[in-house]
């Protein structure tokens, strides 16, 4: 069926640069009724980290990998701000559907972004392969969102993800 409520927010270069660019979610999710506190959190948790994968991994093609040691982690920072610092055509663009069903209510968050994308076939493999280790994929605060939401897919060349997060049951 056709979502009860929607938002759409272009956030281009300009706006990436801002402090909290996710705010006009935050706000629209906390006036959301009939959504209770905790969720209000974990949903915007979610929105957090896929925001900060395409950000990060997807418009300014940073390496996590950098981030594996305490000279690595500043140095990751530096580069982020330098990297945002100099972007001039980025986007990210995110999509909120709520829909009601027998069940309650679940959010659907679409996020689209201008970069390259990434083999996401290979890295969900990966997941499912307990022989691995699950610290080769902290970069993207996947199993994170695994866990949180009720499903998680992405499309394309890795850079559109879609997640679907119950509200309320």
């Amino acid at each position: 069926g056709l979502p009860d409520w929607c938002l759409t927010l272009h956030l281009d270069s300009a706006a990436l640069r801002n402090t909290a660019p996710l705010q006009p979610i935050a706000t629209a999710v906390a006036d959301m009724e009939g959504v209770d506190a905790a969720a209000r959190q974990l949903f915007m948790t979610v929105v957090n980290e896929m925001f900060t994968n395409s950000l990060e991994h997807g418009v300014l093609n940073l390496n996590s990998r950098l981030k594996d040691s305490a000279e690595g982690f500043t140095a990751y920072y530096e580069q982020r701000e330098r990297a945002l610092a100099n972007l001039d055509d980025g986007y990210v663009r995110i999509e909120l559907d709520r829909f009601r069903d027998a069940a309650g209510s679940y959010l659907v968050v679409r996020m689209n972004d201008s970069g390259h994308g990434f083999n996401h076939e290979r890295m969900m493999a990966q997941m499912n392969d307990p022989a691995l280790s699950k610290d080769a994929l902290s970069g993207r605060g996947i199993p994170l969102l695994l866990r949180t939401c009720d499903s998680l897919t992405y499309r394309g060349r890795g850079n559109r993800v879609e997640a679907r997060l119950r509200l309320s049951h």
